[in-house]
């Protein structure tokens, strides 16, 4: 260390060490200062995290979504006309992070039975109680009738939340669909909760008109420069 850096450090100190114990830890600390290399450059933050070695906010929030988010092999999707905390439960949904049954009793919850509320021949699974559930499968085809499309093969959770990214729609038309099919799988989930939590049992028979009414008022409140009128729609 040349005498140069040792005034700096005396300077940021304040004062040079008097006595013989202060004179001990100061020689001491020179000593280990050897071990380091200065340079003029100024101080930053450093991290790991990314190649760069800087430290930023972004990727530190990537690292920590890596560490904690599942993976999927679905896209986020977020569809505006509808409402954020239903897109969030699509989001849940495709992840397999919502509170069914099946998904308690792995998490070591005590259930009484862990089978689908509306159909107790099988579990409760995320992908059972959205579309192979016999009480829930015709109304996909519902849905397919009012949007003038063929349900997908091998439909499943995945390819019914992607269902309109094979479509022939324009643009503005898959919007619409895509809202409609977010709309449905919110629908559905919420009449499960109201069948398992609720004393007053919910209609079934009345499900896809509240998907039509509620899909509708969406893109129409929700979506800049919309002409959809409801006898359009029906």
């Amino acid at each position: 260390m040349n005498r140069k850096f040792e005034a700096k450090l005396i300077s940021a100190f304040g004062r040079q060490s008097k006595g013989v114990i202060q004179l001990s830890q100061w020689n001491d600390l020179l000593t280990r200062l050897q071990e380091y290399d200065f340079t003029d450059v100024a101080d930053r933050l450093v991290q790991d995290l990314d190649v760069s070695g800087s430290f930023s906010v972004s990727s530190a929030r990537f690292y920590m979504d890596s560490m904690l988010l599942g993976s999927s092999d679905i896209a986020t999707r977020w569809n505006t006309p509808v409402p954020r905390k239903i897109n969030v439960l699509l989001w849940r949904i495709s992840r397999n992070r919502i509170s069914t049954r099946l998904n308690g009793r792995d998490r070591g919850m005590d259930l009484d039975s862990a089978s689908c509320p509306l159909w107790s021949s099988k579990g409760e699974s995320t992908d059972h109680i959205f579309f192979p559930c016999p009480h829930i499968a015709p109304l996909w085809s519902q849905i397919a009738t009012l949007c003038e499309v063929s349900i997908p093969i091998n439909a499943f959770v995945p390819s019914l939340i992607t269902w309109v990214d094979h479509s022939s729609f324009d643009v503005d038309k898959k919007k619409n669909f895509d809202a409609v099919i977010i709309c449905t799988f919110w629908s559905i989930w919420n009449y499960r909760n109201k069948l398992v939590f609720r004393t007053v049992k919910p209609r079934l028979d009345v499900l896809f008109d509240d998907i039509q009414s509620i899909s509708f008022f969406w893109i129409r409140n929700r979506r800049k420069k919309c002409k959809m009128y409801w006898d359009r729609w029906l």
